[in-house]
């Protein structure tokens, strides 16, 4: 499933980036709001049996196998968890994002077995 892109009304932010699979850690989610914006809060709702992770990276385009993330957000099994980002975190070039089962960065990602939402609110 494709990530959706949608308008929060100010002054919480301009975007609200929602997604939910369990297939994300192959390809990532590249440059979701085609800006640089800034983030102020990540909600995971893990359906999992075990922890995931959402590596959040500034680039506009990712290779999860291989980039390193600028972020990881930990989400434990069967659980919902929020991150928020006082005075927000500006991205540097572009907003991307994977989620994975795996807490090592550069290597092949492991696939959740269930699904994985994340919403970030971001401007």
């Amino acid at each position: 499933m494709a990530s959706t892109l949608g308008n929060v009304a100010g002054p919480l932010g301009q975007f609200l980036i929602s997604h939910t699979s369990s297939t994300i850690a192959t390809n990532g989610e590249v440059h979701v709001t085609g800006t640089a914006p800034t983030m102020y809060n990540c909600t995971i709702t893990n359906n999992n049996s075990s922890a995931v992770y959402v590596k959040i990276n500034e680039l506009t385009t990712v290779t999860p196998s291989s980039h390193i993330p600028n972020f990881k957000l930990y989400a434990p099994a069967s659980s919902t968890v929020s991150y928020v980002f006082a005075g927000g975190i500006p991205v540097l070039n572009g907003l991307s994002f994977w989620v994975t089962s795996t807490s090592a960065s550069g290597v092949t990602q492991g696939v959740p077995s269930d699904t994985v939402t994340v919403k970030i609110v971001a401007q």
